[in-house]
């Protein structure tokens, strides 16, 4: 579990450095404080599932996986879209590009703690709380 403890605390400090730059760069604090609820509680499950803990109930994670993997699909689709449209036009290949396809191949992989959480944990949620 020590990985995905990592992974939990690295989202936590992202989510800190987010904070941060919207500060710095003179975003209304509404905004900041709408996005960092949404990204807190969906680092919830991140540390449900590294560090074995319950949180609310079953089914709300069951729903917000299913919500964050949607969301996931239609960002990826769109940034595809835009990739191909870059390519296909005066764009060539590029550092950005190579950047942006690696951030494409790695955003499905923070599904897998939502997922664990909410499908692959059956002993933790069958546990009296």
């Amino acid at each position: 579990m020590l990985k995905w403890k990592v992974f939990f605390w690295l989202g936590v400090v992202a989510t800190i450095a987010n904070v941060m730059l919207g500060l710095y760069e003179g975003k209304p604090i509404i905004a900041i404080a709408v996005s960092t609820l949404i990204t807190g509680v969906l680092l919830v499950p991140y540390y449900g599932y590294a560090y074995q803990k319950v949180v609310a109930n079953l089914v709300l994670w069951k729903v917000l996986f299913w919500l964050q993997a949607i969301l996931l699909a239609f960002i990826l689709f769109f940034a595809l879209i835009g990739q191909v449209s870059y390519l296909a036009g005066d764009g060539g290949f590029s550092l950005k590009l190579l950047g942006s396809v690696l951030i494409l191949l790695l955003c499905p992989l923070t599904l897998v703690p939502p997922f664990r959480y909410a499908y692959r944990s059956k002993a933790l949620w069958n546990t009296e709380h």
